[in-house]
């Protein structure tokens, strides 16, 4: 939980990342939490009771990061257990109430070149799945101004950024 924090502080927010996740922050409306040693069942469960825990929250809890540090080492497994949770969350009724987003230490944009420095935008410490309300999403997507920029602005900021700035996440990637 302590490195999920400082990933997003040191490295989201410090470098704004995400516009959203600063009030959010600042109010203490993100729930941390460590899945590990699981079978995908297991994690599907311990994911459900996440969900009914961030939707009866009354909006205490705003989000949720989901950190796996002991399994899916690999991101194209990860991927498709992600792939699973947003089947499991449509076939329950709650797509377009929650969101999932990946997160890891190896993630690649598929139509970004390997290098890329954009794939950091994506890439944590540990695999880490992000629940967050849709409700709240369109929220801040209401409030904030060419919401459609944040991924150019992100990859440009990214790209401004000297080398050294990625070794802490690129330590993980190598452990991985």
């Amino acid at each position: 939980i302590n490195i999920t924090q400082k990933w997003l502080t040191d490295w989201i927010l410090k470098y704004n990342l995400c516009p959203f996740a600063h009030k959010v922050h600042q109010e203490q409306q993100i729930r941390y939490n460590v899945l590990s040693n699981n079978t995908i069942e297991e994690y599907i469960e311990q994911i459900h009771d996440e969900l009914i825990l961030l939707l009866d929250a009354n909006n205490v809890i705003d989000t949720t990061l989901l950190a796996l540090p002991t399994d899916f080492e690999d991101f194209e497994d990860f991927l498709d257990f992600v792939g699973l949770v947003d089947l499991w969350i449509e076939q329950n009724e709650w797509d377009g109430v929650i969101q999932a987003v990946a997160f890891h230490p190896q993630f690649i944009f598929e139509q970004e070149p390997i290098d890329s420095k954009s794939h950091y935008t994506n890439r944590s410490p540990y695999p880490i799945i992000h629940l967050l309300k849709e409700e709240s999403i369109s929220k801040a997507i209401a409030n904030f101004v060419d919401v459609h920029q944040v991924p150019k602005r992100n990859i440009d900021k990214l790209n401004s950024l000297d080398t050294t700035a990625f070794e802490w996440l690129d330590s993980f990637s190598k452990t991985q």
